[in-house]
């Protein structure tokens, strides 16, 4: 498994555990729906295997800006541990693109 996919791989199953500690709460809605975007950008570009170079940047800035808007969310909820460790794990894609 390549670095990228570890990466990608680690952000999704955290933010995995971000939705189901988020569900346990009311008012978590626009945190587990950020979660949920990075999951589908993360899961983009472990299954698609891009021929284009131009392409696959596109997707990954794409990613990017999902792991952004998750981090801007659960940041708001920094005392919880699963949204700790998720946005930890979103600053980690975003580096991808750097």
């Amino acid at each position: 498994m390549s670095h990228i996919n570890l990466i990608m791989n680690e952000c999704i199953m955290n933010c995995k555990k971000c939705i189901i500690h988020c569900k346990k709460m009311t008012g978590m809605k626009d945190c587990i729906a950020a979660c949920e975007d990075c999951i589908v950008c993360c899961n983009i570009i472990i299954k698609c295997n891009f021929n284009n170079k131009k392409l696959y940047n596109y997707v990954l800035k794409l990613c990017s800006i999902a792991c952004k808007i998750c981090i801007k969310e659960c940041k708001v909820h920094k005392e919880h541990d699963a949204c700790n460790k998720c946005v930890e794990s979103c600053k980690k894609c975003i580096n991808l693109y750097k």
